[in-house]
């Protein structure tokens, strides 16, 4: 096997690695004790954005990012209009401290020139 053969061996398997990286994240960590905030959410003014946010807090349901039991802290949320009909979520943890107790590694892809 030649060295360039050798070297775009290399290169793929760095490649795959850090991509698999990417496409699954980073374990978090906390740096100090979790927040406990506990003031609940306000409630969005009119009836069909509540409908909406309704319906866009299932997908976080559905994938278990929320679930039943005893709450330590609660992160805010808003919703932000996309187009006419349509809105997304923005979650806040500054509210709770969540940011300044979080740490999450960067990662970086690599790049050949």
């Amino acid at each position: 096997m030649g060295v360039d053969k050798r070297i775009h061996s290399v290169l793929l398997e760095v490649a795959f690695f850090f991509t698999n990286l990417a496409k699954e994240g980073l374990e978090s960590w906390l740096l100090s004790a979790p927040p406990r905030y506990v003031v609940p959410q306000r409630a969005p003014p009119d009836a069909e954005t509540r409908e909406q946010v309704r319906a866009k807090l299932d997908t976080p349901l559905k994938k278990g990012y929320i679930g039943k039991g005893t709450v330590l802290s609660l992160t805010g949320y808003f919703s932000e209009p996309i187009g006419e009909t349509n809105l997304q979520m923005v979650y806040d943890t500054t509210k709770s401290s969540l940011n300044a107790t979080l740490w999450v590694p960067s990662f970086c892809l690599p790049s050949l020139e």
